[in-house]
């Protein structure tokens, strides 16, 4: 992957509806060539695209739970049994028997349930917990039409208008009035999902724990600033002073000289650096609730 392919998967991070043309226009580019990047990653691997609630729709947050197990490679029988319960949609594997879960949970006891669960789970002996700060969308009303254009995309998201309004059984015009409220209202989510080590490059985290004059925006801001091109994002704790930052490099050999300038600057009060494993993807909640959501509601049959 190059730094065209994380700039795509970074807008269709944020709206993978988004055209083929306007991705283009963005990249000075042909919606032609576009469009043969965007199979390519998908034939990979690196990135599949869904359908969710809003956090504030279902009232729920994200949280990133760092599991430390006994053996040295986290096992796939505990990466399956983690990621068979409800709230959890992401496993992400590190060497030494590392893990970080990612989940969504609704209320402080579906937290308490999901922490015990993983911590009374075989070879397990440390969890941690952080919710995550993340862009929450707002609760609202759906309207028979929305529901029925929904419950069209559960199939594909990226589905045409022609292809939703006939599925829906309304016209093209009502079709696109009810999807463009789902954005107006910012009740749905239209999503990526990424997995960068199936690419052809290396992906690490750092977990890097800032110095006490912390600050979120401005420590986001000289991570991009410090390392451009190499680091892409940031899941960052509401709770402690922590950002887990993902970047994306052309060599292994540029993991330490990254460490370096971390534990060198004065912002760092530590960063631990791991090399990623392919993530391991379950369903998302939120996707989930929809489509009990769109079932109960009695509009399709």
């Amino acid at each position: 992957m190059d730094w065209t392919d994380a700039r795509i998967i970074g807008a269709m991070i944020v709206d993978c509806r988004i055209s083929y043309n306007a991705l283009a226009q963005q990249l000075d580019m042909t919606a032609n060539a576009v469009r043969a990047r965007v199979a390519n990653l998908i034939e990979r691997g690196v990135i599949e695209f869904d359908v969710v609630l809003s956090y504030a729709q279902v009232g729920a947050d994200p949280v990133l739970v760092k599991v430390v197990t006994e053996s040295n490679v986290t096992s796939d029988e505990i990466i399956e049994e983690i990621g068979q319960h409800p709230l959890t949609y992401v496993l992400n594997p590190f060497p030494d028997g590392l893990l970080h879960v990612f989940a969504d949970y609704r209320t402080p006891s579906e937290l308490a349930e999901l922490l015990q669960f993983i911590r009374t789970r075989n070879t397990v002996t440390e969890v941690e917990a952080h919710t995550i700060i993340t862009q929450r969308g707002k609760k609202g009303e759906f309207t028979k039409d929305q529901l029925r254009v929904l419950a069209a995309l559960l199939d594909d998201v990226r589905k045409p208008i022609t292809a939703i309004a006939e599925e829906a059984g309304i016209s093209a015009r009502r079709a696109r009035r009810a999807l463009n409220k789902c954005y107006d209202d910012e009740t749905i989510h239209f999503m990526s999902r990424w997995n960068p080590n199936l690419g052809d490059s290396t992906a690490i985290l750092s977990e890097i724990t800032w110095a006490p004059s912390f600050d979120v925006a401005e420590s986001n801001n000289w991570l991009y600033t410090t390392f451009d091109k190499q680091f892409w994002y940031a899941y960052i704790s509401a709770s402690q002073p922590v950002f887990f930052s993902v970047f994306v490099l052309e060599h292994v050999r540029e993991m330490e000289e990254i460490d370096t300038v971390l534990e060198s600057s004065p912002r760092v009060k530590h960063a631990d650096t791991y090399l990623m494993y392919p993530s391991r993807l379950f369903p998302r909640p939120r996707r989930v609730w929809l489509e009990e959501m769109i079932r109960e509601s009695g509009v399709v049959q």
